[in-house]
C-alpha cells in the first residue's frame, strides 16, 4: 500500500476518533465507506462499497448507552437523527457506469431491494427519489474534503446517489443505525479507480462529507477525472496533516 493510501486511511481513522471525542455530552454523526475494485478482464471493473455508520450515542441519549442494539431503542427520536438515509459520490457522464446495484433485504420471507439509486443533477429536486437538490458538501471551500478550485469534484454537476426505500409500502425503511454497516452497493465501469469524496445523508440533518478515497478508490478514472488540469490532490487541511504524519513516520524509522 502506498504512503498516500496509508495517509488517507490514517486520516479517516483519526477523523472518526476526533469526532467521537469532541464531546461527551452529545452524539456525533460520523460515517465512512470502504470499497474494493475487481478487475473483470477485457477492460471491465466492478466497484463494491460498504457503508458504515460510525456515530456514537452517549449515555442518556437512548439506544442503550454507548452501544446500539438494533431494535432496542429507548428514545427513538435520537436514534432516528443518527441514522443514515442516503449517500452519494460524484458522477461524470463519461464514467461508463452501468449495472448499478443496491442492497437487498429479507422482508416477509422474500428477498427485496431495500435501497435504490438515482443519477441526480445538483440543485434540481427529484420528488421520485426524494433528492432535495442539496449541493454536496465537498463543493464548499470550507469543507475538509474540498479538493480545490481546479479539481473535477469542485465543478461536478451530477451525483450517483443511493437512498433507502419503503420495502413494505407502509414506512418500512432500511435506515442504517449507529454501529451498523451495509454492503451491496456496486456498479461496473470500463475505467479503473480514482480517489473521490462522498457525502452521507442523515435524518433531519444536512449532508456530511467523508474520506476521500473510501479508502483505496471510489469512482472511475474517466477523462473528466483524469484530465491534465484536473489532478486530484489531497484536500489542503488533510495535506498538512499528512505532512505531519510523514514527519512522525520518518522520526520513528530513524530511531
Amino acid at each position: 500500500m502506498s504512503f498516500s493510501s496509508v495517509c488517507r486511511t490514517g486520516i479517516t481513522a483519526l477523523t472518526i476518533v476526533l469526532a467521537l471525542s469532541a464531546t461527551n455530552a452529545s452524539a456525533t454523526r460520523v460515517s465512512h465507506v470502504e470499497s474494493n475494485t475487481v478487475a473483470n478482464g477485457a477492460g471491465s471493473y466492478t466497484y463494491n462499497f460498504t457503508l458504515f455508520n460510525d456515530s456514537h450515542l452517549f449515555n442518556g441519549e437512548g439506544c442503550g448507552g454507548n452501544t446500539v442494539t438494533v431494535g432496542v431503542v429507548s428514545d427513538p427520536s435520537d436514534c432516528l437523527l443518527h441514522r443514515i438515509t442516503d449517500w452519494s459520490l460524484p458522477y461524470f457522464a463519461d464514467s461508463t457506469i452501468t449495472n448499478v446495484r443496491s442492497p437487498i433485504t429479507n422482508f416477509a420471507g422474500q428477498i427485496v431491494a431495500s435501497w435504490d439509486y438515482g443519477i441526480e443533477t445538483i440543485g434540481v429536486a427529484n420528488a421520485t427519489t426524494g433528492y432535495n437538490g442539496e449541493a454536496p458538501t465537498w463543493l464548499d471551500p470550507a469543507d475538509p474534503f474540498y479538493f480545490g478550485p481546479s479539481s473535477p469534484f469542485s465543478s461536478v454537476t451530477q451525483i450517483l446517489r443511493w437512498y433507502t426505500i419503503d420495502v413494505c409500502g407502509d414506512g418500512c425503511f432500511r435506515l442504517l443505525n449507529p454501529g451498523q454497516s451495509l454492503a451491496g452497493f456496486s456498479f461496473v465501469s470500463t475505467y479503473a479507480a480514482a480517489a473521490a469524496p462522498y457525502d452521507a445523508g442523515w435524518r433531519d440533518e444536512r449532508l456530511r462529507s467523508g474520506d476521500p478515497d473510501f479508502p483505496v478508490g471510489a469512482i472511475p478514472n474517466s477523462p473528466s477525472v483524469n484530465a491534465p488540469n484536473n489532478k486530484v490532490p489531497l484536500p489542503a487541511p488533510l495535506a498538512l496533516l499528512c505532512l505531519g504524519l510523514a514527519l512522525v513516520i520518518r522520526r520513528v524509522r530513524q530511531n
